[in-house]
């Protein structure tokens, strides 16, 4: 009897192949068996057979189911491929939980930190550190690293809003420092590999250009730091000298002695000032007072007044006391916004205080504590501000100057001492404008980010 085969291929489409076309495509079977062996997504195999099977059938028919056999065999993959790759994806995927683990480390309080806490606020920290890793996966740039200190600011923080806030804005300081001491870093060793060359050319008896080497005198002699800090210093020396300026003090009593960013804020408005008075050509004899020089919120300033160069210049005066202990209390005028008096011109050979403080009422209550005067630029009497409450303290310092240059003429004065955005309105300014967006749009994605904060802690907690 014959053996008929009927071959239906889902994926090729083909028709019934009988008996007659198998037995009369000799090397052409094998391709089509190896195409739905490798390809095809079903074979059905219907066998209608007789009871007389011939020589060529049967070897045919081993031929054909030997050779499907090796094919699958070799397609599918053996139960060593399968345990290999098994474990090399549980290696990879421990070592990404590894590194998972070590950066959600880096935003965790440290072990001292949680032993020195009671069960109150170690319950508050657990809190805390739940939101916190949330805000990592909700924050669009979440900070890469978290210390003791900061875990001490959360904790004093109440609301998961303002939490949110606090680690956006860290965040923001922590990427801004990177990236200053890269570019910092960047600019000295570019300065170190230029001073390199310049020794080798100089040990080997060749024109080397540097410190301790040779030095090349050009026309523009601002180029050069050191003679830029000795003309700094011979304009400061010549007040001291004449003693004809008044004086400006930086009271810094109000400076937090806990690390505070505003504070230190305030501190970088200090270094600003010290800098403002000595590229002038007529620079004031400017003091610090109160001054803790192991103040955290001071410690960029400490570096600046106690620089290896400070011998090249005349630094400002800076001591821990009062200025009260140092001038005399008919001389001294603190200069405040809300005083009721006006800084009487020409200026005179008097001592004017400035409040590094948050609070512009702060130079009335330390005037009223030492018993001494108080008086206002007057910025109100000759021009309409806008936006005008809180005025940079270079810009105090800039006035003053511009003020003594002027003879007192406070128009020209305030005209050139402070920035043209106060004389602009609010709906003009268009720097403002986008400043006022961004921030709206900043505070937008706060409240965003801590309602799903909440959101998911609720969840969390119906869950349990």
């Amino acid at each position: 009897m014959d053996l008929r085969w009927l071959i239906t291929w889902e994926m090729l489409g083909c028709e019934g192949l009988k008996n007659e076309q198998i037995l009369s495509s000799g090397p052409c079977i094998e391709n089509k068996v190896s195409n739905i062996a490798v390809g095809a997504h079903s074979v059905v195999i219907s066998f209608s057979s007789s009871l007389q099977i011939s020589t060529l059938s049967t070897v045919l028919y081993l031929r054909v189911v030997l050779f499907y056999f090796a094919m699958f065999v070799i397609s599918r993959p053996s139960c060593s491929t399968y345990v290999c790759c098994n474990r090399a994806f549980s290696i990879e995927t421990a070592a990404i939980d590894m590194l998972e683990d070590g950066e959600k480390s880096k935003l965790r309080p440290s072990p001292e930190f949680l032993s020195s806490l009671d069960s109150n606020s170690r319950q508050l920290v657990d809190k805390i550190m739940a939101e916190v890793e949330i805000m990592e996966w909700m924050m669009p740039h979440p900070p890469s690293l978290l210390r003791d200190k900061q875990w001490q600011k959360l904790m004093t923080i109440e609301k998961t809003e303002d939490r949110v806030a606090y680690l956006r804005a860290y965040a923001k300081h922590v990427f801004r420092d990177e990236m200053r001491e890269a570019k910092k870093k960047a600019i000295v060793d570019s300065r170190n590999a230029l001073l390199n060359f310049q020794r080798a050319k100089f040990s080997a008896d060749g024109m080397g250009y540097g410190p301790a080497m040779y030095e090349l005198i050009t026309s523009n002699l601002e180029r050069n730091a050191r003679r830029i800090k000795h003309i700094e210093g011979a304009a400061m020396w010549r007040t001291l000298r004449l003693n004809e300026k008044p004086r400006i003090v930086v009271d810094c009593q109000f400076i937090a002695k806990k690390f505070d960013d505003f504070s230190s804020r305030l501190a970088t408005q200090l270094e600003y000032i010290i800098q403002e008075n000595l590229r002038r050509r007529e620079p004031f004899d400017l003091s610090i007072v109160n001054y803790d020089e192991n103040n955290p919120n001071c410690e960029a300033v400490t570096k600046f007044l106690k620089t290896q160069y400070a011998h090249q210049t005349v630094m400002p005066l800076y001591t821990d006391e009062d200025v009260a202990d140092l001038y005399n209390k008919e001389d001294i005028i603190y200069i405040a916004k809300w005083s009721q008096q006006v800084i009487r011109t020409p200026l005179n050979d008097e001592v004017y205080v400035i409040c590094l403080g948050r609070d512009n009422r702060l130079p009335l209550g330390a005037a009223r504590k030492r018993g001494c005067r108080t008086a206002r630029i007057p910025f109100n009497e000759h021009f309409k501000l806008y936006n005008f409450h809180f005025l940079p303290f270079t810009s105090v310092v800039r006035v003053l100057h511009e003020a003594y240059q002027t003879g007192g003429d406070w128009h020209a004065a305030i005209l050139g001492g402070i920035s043209r955005r106060y004389f602009i309105p609010q709906e003009q300014n268009i720097s403002r404008t986008m400043s006022a967006q961004a921030r709206l749009k900043n505070e937008e994605l706060t409240n965003q980010i801590s309602q799903m904060v909440t959101d998911a802690l609720q969840t969390e907690s119906d869950n349990k």
